[in-house]
């Protein structure tokens, strides 16, 4: 009896295993086998590290040079800390008190932050009175023995106060009113199609 190997279906854990799963499979499989051998035979330096590439470089029978003054004795930070909290304690080192978080903001922004935001100048006497009339609406007026006008819905004598809005006065024709509210005064008009 004879098995083709290339026809059999082959079914791991459920899965299908066409040609494309089993190709990255089988990359999977030679990379760990790759670290694995890397990490139980030591793993040590590289042989193109920098070590030889450096000694490599050198011409032979060089004299060699004066070691290079270290970037510590000089006054800078450690080239190489061992771990991010031993950089930040560098950091903080270096900049004696001035540093007390190194994640902290510095306090330009936070006295920025801080500040009021101003959008702009404050509205004109105008643009209040303008913004007073629009919003509000005249709807009638009674002009008989007692005067009554109707704004937004709601009845006003002379005088009266109603929601912060004071009816000062109404002309003598009876198509505009004054109102004032929060020490500013609008003139309504009764619109045409109120009449």
């Amino acid at each position: 009896m004879r098995i083709d190997v290339a026809s059999v279906e082959w079914h791991v854990l459920g899965v299908e295993l066409n040609r494309q799963r089993k190709v990255g499979l089988a990359v999977a499989a030679v990379a760990i086998a790759a670290l694995v051998v890397d990490r139980m035979t030591g793993g040590g330096p590289s042989p193109l590290g920098p070590s030889s590439a450096q000694a490599a470089a050198e011409p032979v029978g060089a004299a060699p040079e004066k070691p290079a003054k270290s970037a510590t004795a000089a006054g800078a930070l450690d080239p190489a800390p061992t771990s991010v909290r031993a950089r930040l304690d560098a950091v903080r080192a270096k900049a004696g008190s001035e540093v007390s978080d190194v994640f902290a903001p510095p306090k330009a922004w936070v006295a920025e932050a801080a500040a009021p935001v101003r959008t702009g100048t404050e509205p004109t006497t105008e643009e209040k009175a303008a913004a007073l009339a629009a919003a509000h609406r005249l709807t009638g007026v009674s002009m008989g023995s007692k005067q009554v006008v109707v704004i937004d819905g709601n009845p006003y004598t002379l005088g009266a106060t109603r929601n912060g809005l004071t009816l000062v006065s109404i002309a003598a024709d009876g198509r505009s009113v004054t109102i004032e509210s929060g020490g500013v005064e609008a003139t309504l008009t009764l619109s045409s199609t109120d009449r």
